[in-house]
């Protein structure tokens, strides 16, 4: 993201789950403005900022590990913040893919975007992770509730 050739590239990471982290991204992005925040205030905490609306969000959230409330709550700060054009991208653990949250994650994904892509699983990661690629934000849409 940060080589791509553009006029301003303004890059958050938001490590809320390890304190620790934010020392290695310091280390290895030292570009990134390291946030440690909770993304159940991101779209405050990016006003304050002033950084309008993101092109791209990149999470690696535990989506599984959030009750249907949470998942609801982050889908919609993270899409109150995307731009009309952005895309949402976050990875899903195969392991956890039959967890009852894991499938409730893909139902509030499939009803808050108007595309949702899924890439094969990717073997490398540890644990092995399928990438979703999400288009077209639904700002009115609520995700299901079970």
């Amino acid at each position: 993201i940060r080589d791509r050739d553009v006029t301003r590239v303004q890059t958050c990471a938001l490590p809320i789950w390890d304190p620790a982290l934010l020392a290695v991204l310091e280390h290895t992005a030292p570009w990134a403005e390291r946030l440690l925040i909770d993304v159940s205030v991101l779209s405050d905490r990016l006003a304050e900022l002033e950084v309008p609306r993101a092109d791209v969000v990149l999470s690696t959230l535990p989506w599984s590990r959030f009750s249907r409330d949470q998942q609801r709550l982050f889908l919609g700060q993270i899409i109150k913040v995307m731009a009309p054009d952005a895309v949402f991208a976050t990875l899903a653990y195969r392991p956890t893919r039959l967890i009852g949250r894991s499938r409730a994650f893909r139902a509030a994904m499939r009803s808050s975007f108007g595309e949702v892509l899924v890439t094969s699983t990717l073997w490398a990661n540890v644990p092995p992770a399928r990438m979703y690629v999400c288009r077209r934000p639904q700002a009115e849409t609520e995700p299901p509730t079970d």
